[in-house]
């Protein structure tokens, strides 16, 4: 009795292991899952799920990994495109409307500091600069601390008083690829024609346009990264001299990683009164291949009335 009790135990151990081998073996052949765990991912590209509303523009994700972005992406591929323009200048505000809507591209307006602003008054009896001076400084500040606090990736910053090549979209889709992921700033134009010139500035790899910048004058069109931003709102803190300067010896002295286009690709205009220089008229401008400004009288489209937002 004893010998069959353990023949019946054997044969149960036997049953067991065959039917735990079968379940080992259809485990086994079941399609192993293919969708990415949240720790599968540490060694490559950082995904985006959901881009923040403040950041309207999606191809800035695909720039931080070099990707080229859409060239039709209504903000050249950057957070935001900041246009300052004093209110009083309806004029300008209408060209660059113009400007916008031939480019098929998102403009936000951002209202300049005027010369009897409170903080103005308070800066020039500080430091004794001219309020005009001061006045533009703080118009570029503003944009810095509103690039910080909508959290933006990135942003262009164009004065109201620019002319740009009418190809610009395509031209900064082609230049992002290569722009380095530590960029802080990258000049699509400057009015600096003294030594060092911007044309004096090594080439990058792959595209030869993009030069380290050397002593980049002016800020009628320039972009800045949100590490960028906060930097320059450091440097800036206390203003010594015009902003354009103050910025253009920071980045020569090596505090700003800075680049810029050679040739330009945008240019101040001289169609009408600066509000900061009499003599608007002499200043350097530097030529374009092929101007919107130009397009727009050649075809009219400059006209009262037709620039209406």
């Amino acid at each position: 009795m004893f010998s069959q009790a353990m023949k019946m135990s054997r044969s149960r151990w036997i049953q067991l292991l065959i039917f735990l081998a079968l379940l080992s073996a259809i485990f086994l052949s079941l399609p192993q899952s293919t969708s990415p765990h949240p720790w599968n991912n540490l060694t490559g590209d950082l995904v985006v799920d959901n881009l923040d509303d403040s950041d309207p523009s999606p191809a800035v994700q695909k720039h931080a990994s070099n990707t080229p972005p859409n060239p039709l992406d209504r903000t050249l591929g950057f957070g935001r495109i900041y246009v300052i323009n004093i209110a009083s200048r309806t004029d300008r505000r209408q060209v660059m409307t113009a400007i916008a809507k031939y480019l098929n591209l998102d403009f936000s307006f951002i209202s300049a500091t005027l010369t009897n602003d409170p903080v103005v008054r308070t800066l020039h009896n500080r430091t004794g600069l001219k309020r005009v001076v001061l006045a533009c400084y703080r118009s570029h500040m503003s944009v810095y601390e509103d690039v910080v606090a909508k959290n933006l990736t990135s942003a262009l910053v164009l004065e109201d008083d620019i002319d740009v090549e009418a190809d610009l979209t395509s031209r900064v889709a082609a230049l992002l690829p290569y722009l380095p992921v530590s960029w802080e700033m990258l000049y699509l134009g400057n009015c600096n024609p003294g030594n060092p010139q911007e044309s004096d500035g090594e080439p990058l790899p792959g595209n030869p346009i993009l030069r380290k910048s050397k002593l980049p004058y002016c800020t009628h069109s320039y972009a800045v990264s949100a590490k960028g931003a906060v930097k320059l709102l450091g440097l800036l803190a206390e203003p010594t001299i015009a902003v354009d300067v103050q910025i253009a010896r920071n980045i020569r002295d090596g505090k700003i990683e800075a680049f810029s286009v050679v040739p330009v690709m945008t240019t101040q205009s001289r169609d009408s009164p600066s509000d900061i220089s009499k003599n608007w008229k002499e200043m350097h401008a530097d030529l374009l291949e092929d101007s919107v400004l130009a397009r727009l009288k050649k075809e009219g489209l400059l006209e009262k009335g037709k620039t209406e937002e």
